[in-house]
């Protein structure tokens, strides 16, 4: 139940996300300069909090293999990067009532991609 509750909250607030950039680049932020400001304002908090539940002993200090953070490196770029730069690029342009379920069709091109490059069935 814990795991329902935790993902009901963040997809809560990746809504109230939708709210207040859809405000920010309608006030004529470029969805560029947007997803700049977001995503480096996500890694310093991240960072914090990485170290605050490391300190705690909620989880050990990772030890990060070289080869999967190449592969975290390259999805950053292409979600942070590409994906999150297209999503405000169209926000820009429709509601956020209509950018948010339209977001919501990601499953499909993972269950395709994992078929195929995965080798899932």
């Amino acid at each position: 139940m814990l795991g329902e509750l935790l993902i009901i909250g963040g997809t809560f607030f990746w809504g109230l996300s939708n709210i207040l950039l859809k405000k920010g680049i309608g006030r004529g932020m470029e969805p560029g300069t947007a997803n700049a400001v977001q995503t480096g304002t996500s890694a310093v908090f991240m960072i914090i909090i990485w170290f605050f539940v490391i300190a705690m002993g909620v989880i050990p200090f990772p030890v990060i293999d070289p080869s999967s953070l190449l592969f975290l490196l390259i999805g950053t770029f292409v979600g942070l990067g590409l994906g999150t730069t297209l999503y405000l690029m169209g926000l820009k342009y429709i509601d956020a009532s209509m950018a948010s379920p339209l977001s919501s069709t990601s499953p499909f091109f993972v269950i395709v991609m994992a078929i195929l490059f995965l080798g899932e069935s």
